[in-house]
């Protein structure tokens, strides 16, 4: 099988089509797969007519499944053909019509029933046996658009797949038409995976007893439908009623098919008839090029970003992204080998350019897949070891989807030891070369303190993880970051609104403005929302001043879960929640979000349950922990004796959506560093692969709170709010303290002259103490209190107090 080379294939357009309401068309100029040649006149480019060839190949294959038969009419039909049906002059100034040097009149087809009969009719008599006839054509039809736009959307030549169908009388007629409409269903909703609205709708000039149009959404008000999604029927918006039992919903879609019950109209009109019956007509039809748009459209992201396309029609199946020093290899040869093996449409992409911008115009094509053969691949071929990066795009997600998502704290402040996290930019390098190997779809990063970390990290690992996304807040950063290597469509933040205290300066925890980040991933028609999170630390379990803030920080993390994901179809939150197992502010969150434990729920399913109880609880906790554990080189003597087992404090929490979803497998990851004493981190990773089940989207749900765990909650966050209190009282008296100190060293400088240098050190002194507590006294405990007191009433709101 021939290989196509991207350095000698056009990839995208050189020029912007400029702006455009619609976002596919944008796209399919970009991205090389149509030309415009004038106002509704658009010429197919290569990954065009590649996608168009294969839609064509999908729509025959299922027609001739059913007996179809393929035949290839003129595009110019005379006159004298549509007189018979008048609907020359019906059609109106949508027909292209003109006129040979005998002034004879033709038009450039819009629809072929007229020729089709006319041919059935010059074939003489039409046996019995031999019915039903279903001939269909693949060619250009043509209509003159007032307001052509949108690219193929309303163009005034485009490529339509029409199929014609005869019968002896209705019943058999209403046979053949559900015949062919099950096979519009299978390519549309078995290949191309498409959620497709069938709707009853008016004839028009076709004539006839039945017609159905079929829809997919669109933004560009096309067509605007009603649909009752348990009937499963619709109509036209402007015609059709709500459903009275169940009501129906309004959306703007796009046809991209119709199917007609035409009667004996053109039968008649030409005389085509069996035993003194006129032959009983259906006729059906599917906008190629327009489904080419439609589809687009659907499935791509709004950024524009990207260009999605069913993977089975793609221009290509696969891409073969090489580094320039692999070019001429063997390995090159027999990783080429493979691939005609199990792909038959290959793009081996063979340009001198850099590994970001080959995926980024790739990103344009539609591709599903990317083979690279990178730089780690050359080092790894020197090892007599070759590996290379698979990364599977956007529209692999079948029924049975597997998603293998992964946290970790990584643990990397960027100040010098021992202030900062010791072998920071090591175990960084290293932490690259362990992600290069794509073992998982997304990951949460926490403790990633540095932007600098962060970019260097998401350059290193891009061949495996193309889409990234960092959380800026704070002083010195979130921290919070995740790569993926399904596209980020979208996303979210907050800040939370307490951070621990400023005067803690050893701690840093004010200065980090902790945050949950979330990401909207687009994996084919599915959305994940993805969240990752780093709570506040805990420090001191026996005297935990952070408390009150942990635990906001727990509800409004759980408020902010729960207001964002109704709509998704899968939930993943991850991250080190500085809490354990059983904490009061993990059983909030999970009450109040609906979230289920992956770690607890696997292991206890496997007979590990993590209980004082259990006779297994050395070995579970030593599976399970995540933090200070005894295998990890950077747990402190102090913990290894006060915590020999260590603590599980990172999480890995889900829960279905509009889809369901069921944990397979979860555990830790990144422990050990390979063929070193060190760790990846002063924590170790967690990790969960989650099978989704695609078949059905299901309502979003609503639940009601734990009454019980928000009441001893709102008494926690109470408290705080009298802690405050009084420290604010604290700072206060010793600004006036101060103050007094102030003047009084004012009074000694003229009783005792001589220590005047001495009283002006102590003035400077007192007097930066003073702005302290002016500024944390009055403004930062106020702020404080005040976020205490937000999250008490919103507790207390719930609560209907």
């Amino acid at each position: 099988m021939p290989i196509t080379r991207a350095s000698q294939w056009t990839l995208r357009s050189a020029a912007s089509p400029g702006p455009s309401k619609s976002i596919a068309y944008r796209l399919l100029r970009q991205g090389g797969f149509i030309s415009k040649i004038d106002n509704g006149l658009f010429g197919l480019l290569p990954n065009g007519q590649r996608v168009v060839d294969r839609l064509l190949s999908l729509i025959e294959n299922e027609l001739n499944a059913i007996g179809a038969q393929k035949v290839t009419f003129p595009i110019l039909a005379p006159k004298k053909l549509w007189d018979k049906t008048k609907r020359w002059d019906s059609m109106g100034p949508e027909l292209m019509t003109m006129q040979d040097r005998q002034a004879e009149s033709f038009c450039l087809q819009p629809t072929a029933e007229e020729m089709c009969v006319d041919t059935l009719n010059q074939l003489g008599i039409i046996r019995k046996d031999a019915l039903p006839i279903l001939i269909y054509q693949s060619t250009e039809k043509f209509r003159d658009e007032a307001h052509a736009r949108y690219g193929v959307v309303r163009a005034k030549q485009f490529l339509m797949n029409d199929l014609y169908s005869f019968d002896l009388n209705s019943e058999q007629a209403v046979n053949t038409y559900e015949k062919v409409s099950n096979a519009y269903d299978k390519i549309f909703k078995k290949y191309l995976k498409l959620k497709v609205y069938k709707i009853r709708a008016d004839s028009g000039v076709h004539g006839g007893k039945l017609s159905h149009e079929y829809h997919i959404k669109n933004p560009l008000n096309q067509d605007e439908i009603v649909y009752c999604h348990t009937c499963q029927d619709g109509g036209s918006a402007k015609v059709e009623a709500p459903c009275p039992l169940h009501g129906s919903e309004k959306m703007s879609t796009i046809e991209i098919a119709h199917t007609f019950q035409l009667g004996t109209k053109y039968s008649t009109a030409f005389g085509l008839q069996l035993d003194s019956h006129p032959l009983e007509m259906c006729c059906f039809g599917i906008g190629v090029t327009r489904l080419m748009h439609g589809m687009v459209e659907l499935l791509s992201p709004p950024s524009g970003q990207a260009l999605r396309l069913p993977p089975i029609v793609a221009p290509f199946d696969v891409a073969l992204i090489v580094h320039g020093k692999l070019k001429d290899s063997q390995f090159l040869g027999s990783v080429l080998s493979e691939l005609t093996k199990r792909y038959q449409q290959i793009l081996l992409d063979d340009r001198n350019e850099t590994l970001g911008n080959r995926i980024r115009s790739l990103s344009l094509t539609g591709i599903p897949r990317y083979v690279i053969l990178g730089g780690n691949t050359v080092k790894t071929i020197e090892k007599n070891e070759p590996t290379m990066e698979l990364y599977v795009g956007w529209g692999m997600a079948q029924p049975g989807l597997e998603l293998r998502a992964a946290s970790l704290n990584c643990w990397a402040l960027p100040q010098p030891w021992p202030i900062g996290s010791a072998d920071r930019r090591f175990r960084l390098e290293k932490l690259a070369d362990a992600l290069l190997k794509g073992e998982y779809d997304v990951i949460g990063l926490q403790e990633l303190w540095s932007e600098y970390d962060y970019l260097d990290l998401a350059e290193r690992v891009q061949a495996a993880y193309p889409f990234s996304h960092y959380f800026h807040s704070g002083f010195t950063g979130s921290g919070v970051a995740v790569i993926s290597k399904y596209p980020i469509v979208s996303t979210l933040m907050h800040r939370y609104s307490l951070n621990g205290f400023a005067h803690h300066i050893h701690r840093g925890d004010w200065f980090g403005g902790k945050v949950v980040g979330m990401v909207e991933l687009e994996i084919g028609e599915l959305r994940v929302n993805f969240y990752a999170t780093h709570l506040h630390a805990e420090y001191n379990r026996l005297n935990d001043l952070y408390l009150p803030h942990r635990l906001a920080q727990s509800f409004e993390l759980s408020q902010f879960v729960r207001h964002t994901s109704r709509g998704a179809d899968f939930v993943i939150l991850c991250g080190d929640m500085n809490m354990e197992p059983d904490d009061l502010g993990l059983r909030l969150l999970m009450s109040n979000t609906k979230l289920h434990d992956a770690w607890r729920i696997f292991n206890e399913g496997h007979g590990q349950v993590d209980t004082p109880t259990s006779e297994r609880t050395s070995l579970v906790r030593r599976t399970g922990m995540t933090c200070d554990r005894p295998d990890n080189y950077y747990t402190s003597p102090l913990m290894r004796r006060e915590c020999p087992d260590g603590k599980r404090i990172d999480y890995m929490f889900y829960k279905s959506g509009r889809m369901h979803g069921h944990l397979e497998d979860s555990g830790i990851c990144f422990n050990k560093i390979p063929n070193e004493e060190l760790n990846y981190s002063d924590h170790v990773g967690v990790y969960s692969v989650f099978h989704i089940h695609t078949e059905n989207r299901h309502p979003s749900m609503i639940w009601e709170h734990e009454l019980p765990l928000l009441k001893e909650v709102i008494n926690i966050v109470r408290d705080g709010q009298k802690r405050a209190h009084r420290d604010r009282s604290i700072f206060i008296g010793l600004f006036v303290f101060l103050v007094v100190i102030l003047i009084g060293s004012l009074v000694l400088d003229y009783i005792i002259p001589f220590m005047s240098l001495p009283l002006s050190i102590l003035r400077f002194v007192i007097t930066l103490l003073i702005a302290f507590c002016v500024w944390y006294g009055f403004l930062g405990l106020t702020m404080e209190l005040k976020a205490l007191k937000g999250t008490r009433q919103a507790m207390a709101q719930l609560l209907n107090e």
